[in-house]
């Protein structure tokens, strides 16, 4: 237990650095961008997440998995990935392309096709090649890995407001595209240590590898989508400077989430690698219960004074984003709990079993947005978010009472550790 503890608060301590310059970078752009500029920006990274996550099959959690039972050697897992990685970065980058081509080119980013490959293939680098560290149980080397990115973007980003007087979107999309790259080369010389060659699989075992991580993937995808197609409804049924003012709201209490994330990385790790699987899944949904109440109280914390935290991290031009994190601040929560449950579940071998509560949390995001946006805008996007985490969160709490077997007031209740008494 206590080396476990240690890897949370590794992977923890890691994770919170890493928000503290995704946080500073936030705000230097909401103060350099326009919400029209920002929301661009957002859908774009957005975009690149998403793209990532489908792009790259779920070989993270694929390649972890067969490294934590022996089922593919050290050597063998680094040439699969690098392999494969040209050719879904490729097909990964022009389907962000035709989501979000539009929208920067018509901010002046004029060498968009090659700043999204770029970006797109770092960041699926690093994904792919963490999978390698979750394997080996390094997470010490996921926790810099994971960090490589925001402090590199951060870092460009101060170098532009000291060179410039004025930051504009477009040496902002190339600083993205930089630091992903960054991320993604160290991550490799992160997940080589330790191997003394680089080996090819057979093109079966390949095939066997990639249907493997396909659920993940899907299943990250959608999880990842029901928390970000507001944003695309927005776009489309509001405008660009709502998108801007939106993700501005919506990513302060992102920032919460994240540290939720990195412990079902750890608890995802810890559990592909336990020799009593089940035993582990419950601690794991306890862990989340308690989560699930600790953030509340966060959650309730930042609704009350939204407006006061907004106005002290953002523009005057930004006024709408106080009201979206009044809404937004409710889902800080379940999403926090739901961050760690899913990793735990597909731990266990068996990723596909949230896809129904994932859908249904989708749906409810898409019915809401389509009803309630046309007549209360930025509200009714922010109602229908909230909504779908909640119905995501008790989706997920039925799963494990009926495929697990484990109680619902372990995953959405507290739980206190209790002292054996020694005989």
């Amino acid at each position: 237990m206590t080396s476990f503890i240690i890897k949370i608060a590794t992977v923890f301590t890691g994770r919170m650095a890493a928000r503290g310059a995704q946080f500073f970078t936030f705000l230097a752009l909401a103060h350099e961008l326009s919400p029209s500029q920002f929301g661009a920006y957002g859908l774009l990274i957005t975009s690149v997440l998403l793209a990532s996550l489908l792009g790259s099959i779920g070989l993270r959690q694929a390649s972890a998995q067969w490294i934590g039972v022996n089922k593919i050697t050290h050597a063998h897992a680094l040439g699969t990935l690098l392999a494969l990685l040209p050719v879904l970065g490729v097909i990964s980058a022009f389907a962000v392309w035709c989501v979000v081509g539009s929208q920067i080119s018509a901010h002046g980013v004029t060498p968009g096709g090659l700043i999204v490959f770029v970006a797109v293939a770092g960041s699926m680098a690093t994904m792919m090649f963490q999978g390698i560290l979750l394997g080996l149980g390094r997470t010490t080397a996921f926790s810099l890995s994971d960090s490589l990115y925001p402090f590199s973007l951060l870092g460009l980003v101060l170098l532009l407001r000291v060179l410039t007087p004025h930051i504009e979107l477009l040496p902002v999309v190339a600083s993205v595209a930089i630091a992903q790259t960054i991320a993604g080369l160290l991550t490799f010389v992160l997940a080589w240590r330790g191997s003394d060659k680089i080996a090819l699989q057979s093109s079966r075992q390949v095939i066997h590898l990639v249907k493997h991580g396909l659920a993940y993937s899907v299943n990250l995808f959608l999880i990842t989508l029901s928390a970000r197609i507001s944003l695309y409804f927005i776009q489309t049924m509001i405008s660009q400077d709502a998108v801007g003012q939106f993700f501005a709201g919506q990513r302060i209490g992102d920032l919460l989430i994240e540290a939720a994330t990195a412990v079902g990385l750890v608890l995802f790790s810890d559990g592909v690698r336990s020799k009593d699987p089940q035993a582990t899944l419950r601690r794991n949904a306890r862990i989340a219960g308690t989560v699930l109440w600790i953030f509340s109280l966060a959650g309730l914390l930042f609704s009350i004074f939204a407006p006061q935290i907004t106005a002290l991290l953002l523009s005057d031009e930004y006024g709408a984003a106080g009201h979206v994190l009044t809404i937004t601040a409710w889902m800080i929560a379940p999403a926090s709990a739901t961050k760690m449950i899913y990793p735990a579940i597909a731990a266990m071998g068996k990723p596909i079993l949230g896809s129904p509560a994932i859908l249904a949390a989708i749906v409810t995001n898409i019915l809401f947005c389509w009803a309630l946006i046309p007549s209360y805008g930025l509200s009714g996007a922010a109602f229908a978010l909230v909504s779908s985490q909640y119905v995501l969160l008790i989706g997920y709490a039925i799963i494990l009472r009926r495929s697990f077997n484990i109680a619902f007031k372990d995953s959405l209740l507290p739980s206190l550790p209790v002292k054996r008494k020694s005989k």
